[in-house]
């Protein structure tokens, strides 16, 4: 492994309510560039109102678009990896 870049995949500072807490991460690189991040989301951790999230990126995480229709934010955000 290589790595190009760190920081956030996902800020739930912005985070409607029901989004303020991301756990069980992973990511995935594909073989065209494209990075992937999956992650749940919910009030809590555990929380009643969690759902999955994945992320794709296709300029190393500078924007991510959101490919998980349970994600009710659905739309492009802001990455925030540095170089």
């Amino acid at each position: 492994m290589h790595v190009v870049a760190s920081g956030t995949v996902f800020d739930t500072c912005h985070a409607p309510a029901n989004e303020r807490s991301a756990s069980s991460s992973a990511a995935l690189a594909l073989a065209d560039g494209t990075l992937l991040a999956s992650f749940r989301l919910g009030t809590e951790r555990e929380s009643d109102d969690g759902h999955a999230a994945v992320l794709a990126s296709r300029d190393l995480g500078v924007t991510a678009n959101v490919c998980s229709p349970s994600t009710p934010t659905a739309g492009t955000r802001q990455g925030c990896a540095s170089r």
